[in-house]
């Protein structure tokens, strides 16, 4: 059909299923313990202009304690949350006039959020249904144009108006911040959890898998040449530098060259001054000099609701001297960059669960404060809240390549087997359309071709949104056939 201007489409219909997947490993982030979750698809057809057709679909886990940390709740009760503000995304847009997609996304964004407040969700649960809308009208965009992710975003399809997010990007375009072409390859940061071995020796005596995937760190390290590395501290000073000093050294036995690291704070921490001990520590100690020159940021160590407070961050500048910080968790809203960014903190995080024109909002954002300082002192990073393939984590590739991002957190892989919770179909696809992504794994599966801790993303540069395929609907559980309990979960 070629590229064209944004134009105004009409959503006249929208369907959604659910796969279950199961963890191979306990999955532990916080207080919250992953072993089973949802994955919730969404598709929807779009009607132009010219009454021409488009398809687009989008797809994303619905994991507990993440998005809504409310001591009492259960996954049940973030389930039931997650959904309800897919549902209310998806009828502020069949319910809409034709629009841009970013016009779609817009409006979902504030309907969402005044309903779903009223109700008593969090701001961050309000923002999950019009991200996973927004990811289906661009893969939509992208089929009808003919044209790859990065297209569609550089040449914005989508009507993206940064001036109506942020007044300082005043006439701003997607072309001015995003590079000529997406990146080729991305570095896996592979998410070392607080429930994980580090060593075969951390293992129970019969508590290997054996499913032929590395299960602990080492293994990871020897066979995944990995050079990048997210650590998930606990707030408890003694424990996390032993672990620290374990993982420093199985860093100096087998990652040769620079080994990058951020360390998670997970909301584990009281004060930003029990943050700074720990760093203190770190840098004091001679076992772990390499471990400290190649961590290149901390993520959200305060609590949500205490992280942007004024009162809380007396010493983030002295931190920040140190390792930068950056926001994640207390992402909730367009507002939360700019206002952490007045605080003292250096970066934010892009998850595609929170919206890819956020990401785009932020990059600019970034940008317009380096310039103004002559310096890259803002950032962004990629983080992964368990994307698992296929479109979760092919979509996701496809907006970090687009912005630059060098290197994501990936842990869908580790978590979860390979491929074995798709269809023999989709399996199959990933092997055949995505060869440089993905390697088969015996007897029937596949599992992310990691190389020297890279991802090879350029198949991802199909047309659509990083799919060259369709997912397998008839594998998946209508949404209106799908109950919790099909999850085998007893709460």
């Amino acid at each position: 059909m070629g590229l064209t201007a944004a134009a105004r489409w009409r959503v006249v219909a929208a369907w959604q299923a659910i796969r279950p997947v199961t963890t191979r490993l306990p999955f532990k982030y916080g207080a919250a313990v992953l072993t089973k979750v949802p994955v919730l698809h969404l598709g929807l057809r779009l009607e132009g202009p010219r009454g021409q057709q488009a398809t687009g679909y989008s797809a994303d886990c619905l994991p507990p304690g993440w998005f809504d940390k409310r001591p009492g709740r259960t996954l049940r009760d973030d389930v039931a949350s997650l959904l309800f503000t897919v549902d209310q995304a998806v009828a502020t847009a069949l319910a809409a006039e034709p629009r841009t997609a970013f016009e779609h996304w817009l409006a979902a964004y504030h309907a969402v959020r005044r309903v779903g407040l009223a109700r008593g969700e969090t701001p961050l649960t309000c923002g999950f249904g019009p991200a996973l809308l927004e990811r289906a009208l661009l893969c939509a965009l992208g089929r009808a144009a003919g044209c790859e992710f990065h297209q569609t975003l550089r040449t914005n399809l989508a009507g993206l108006d940064f001036a109506a997010l942020n007044s300082l990007l005043g006439s701003l375009t997607p072309e001015r911040v995003l590079a000529v072409d997406p990146l080729e390859t991305i570095g896996v940061r592979q998410t070392i959890g607080l429930l994980d071995p580090l060593t075969p020796a951390d293992q129970p005596p019969g508590s290997r898998l054996g499913d032929g995937l590395p299960e602990t760190l080492e293994e990871y390290l020897l066979v995944r040449g990995l050079r990048y590395l997210k650590i998930k501290v606990g707030g408890q000073l003694d424990r996390d530098l032993d672990r620290l000093r374990t993982i420093a050294r199985l860093i100096d036995l087998h990652v040769p060259a620079r080994c990058v690291v951020s360390l998670d704070g997970n909301e584990q921490y009281q004060s930003l001054g029990q943050l700074a001990v720990l760093l203190t520590a770190i840098q004091a100690d001679p076992a772990l000099q390499r471990l400290w020159a190649g961590i290149e940021y901390v993520e959200q160590p305060l609590t949500r609701d205490r992280a942007l407070a004024p009162a809380l961050l007396a010493d983030l500048p002295a931190i920040s001297a140190l390792k930068p910080v950056i926001v994640d968790e207390s992402d909730d809203s367009l507002e939360t960059f700019p206002r952490a960014i007045e605080l003292g903190y250096r970066g934010i995080s892009v998850k595609n669960c929170k919206g890819v024109s956020k990401a785009l909002l932020n990059t600019a954002l970034a940008a317009w404060h380096n310039a103004q300082r002559r310096e890259s002192r803002y950032f962004l990073t990629g983080e992964d809240l368990m994307n698992t393939a296929v479109v979760p984590v092919q979509q996701d590739l496809c907006t970090a390549m687009s912005l630059g991002l060098s290197h994501v957190e990936r842990n869908g892989h580790h978590y979860v087997r390979g491929l074995d919770h798709l269809s023999p179909d989709e399996t199959a696809s990933c092997l055949r359309d995505h060869a440089s992504l993905y390697e088969p794994l015996p007897p029937h599966s596949g599992q992310l071709r990691i190389c020297d801790g890279l991802l090879d993303v350029r198949s991802l540069r199909c047309i659509g949104y990083g799919v060259a395929g369709e997912p397998d609907w008839g594998w998946l559980t209508p949404r209106e056939q799908w109950r919790y309990e099909d999850l085998g979960l007893s709460d």
